[in-house]
């Protein structure tokens, strides 16, 4: 008898050792399947609060946005883009320092981060930091030379360093890519009617590409008329340049007052227009 307790306590211990062996194992992957379960989730949820930051951004509610992405952020710190659009938030307060911070997160988590080069540029540019701008806007086209924004952006950030042969070049460009859009010609006119350096005037491009921005906006946007009317007073032709800005002046009296007062003291002298601006 005392044989058979030996020997059934043994089997007894087997299989209790055998239960908590796999009690154990099971519970383990119980644990796994929850972790996982709630790494999902916080990513979802992250999903989520970033969502709701953009749209709060969207309404022009930045404190709100930047403290939804702040969760979205805590929730899944690996997603370049949730510091990307706070970046932006923070651009749109004025923070620029703090955008610049989080862009940089973002192309480190993510180098190839064409959004954050063009987004932190717009930062430097902001700071009047052009030649960082400049140097990450030639990173955004490297990285996608079919984007005409980083074209654009990169002529207007260089216009303030007095390049304007490779304005002109970046403008075109950025044309060339998307012609139909209205803001492209309306700043290649102007530069080509009012540069600075006049051996870069060019009334009859000036002219051509005023008239097609405004044919773009349907003849709606006072800023696309005044700039007709400095295309054609660099032509000389100062009927139509007073005509065009008569118009522009009764579609918004109260924009740019000054400078449209200038720009018709200049026609009354029988002169073009020039103004370091656009």
């Amino acid at each position: 008898m005392l044989y058979l307790r030996v020997r059934l306590s043994f089997a007894v211990l087997c299989c209790l050792v055998s239960g908590v062996s796999a009690g154990r194992a099971n519970g383990e992957e119980t644990s796994a399947a929850g972790d996982a379960k709630n790494s999902s989730r916080r990513v979802a949820d992250a999903a989520t609060y970033n969502a709701r930051g953009f749209a709060f951004k969207a309404k022009g509610k930045y404190d709100k946005a930047i403290a939804n992405y702040d969760v979205a952020i805590r929730l899944d710190p690996t997603k370049a883009l949730y510091f990307n659009n706070r970046g932006t938030a923070w651009i749109a307060k004025g923070a620029y320092d703090k955008a610049i911070a989080d862009y940089d997160v973002s192309i480190r988590l993510k180098p190839k981060n064409i959004m954050a080069f063009h987004n932190r540029a717009v930062a430097w540019k902001a700071k009047g930091e052009l030649d960082k701008a400049i140097a990450d806007y030639d990173e955004a086209i490297l990285l996608d030379p079919k984007k005409a924004t980083s074209y654009y952006n990169r002529g207007h950030a260089r216009f303030s360093t007095g390049e304007y042969k490779r304005v002109i070049d970046d403008y075109n460009e950025a044309i060339r890519l998307d012609p139909k859009i209205s803001v492209y010609h309306n700043s290649l006119a102007w530069l080509l009617a009012t540069c600075p350096d006049t051996k870069f005037r060019d009334g009859m491009k000036a002219v051509e590409h005023a008239t097609r921005a405004c044919e773009l906006s349907r003849w709606k946007s006072d800023t696309n008329l005044g700039t007709l009317s400095a295309a054609y007073a660099t032509q000389g032709d100062f009927e139509q340049a007073k005509q065009w800005l008569q118009k522009a002046i009764k579609l918004n009296p109260k924009a740019h007052k000054d400078i449209r007062a200038k720009m018709l003291e200049a026609y009354e002298a029988g002169e073009p227009y020039g103004q370091q601006v656009k």
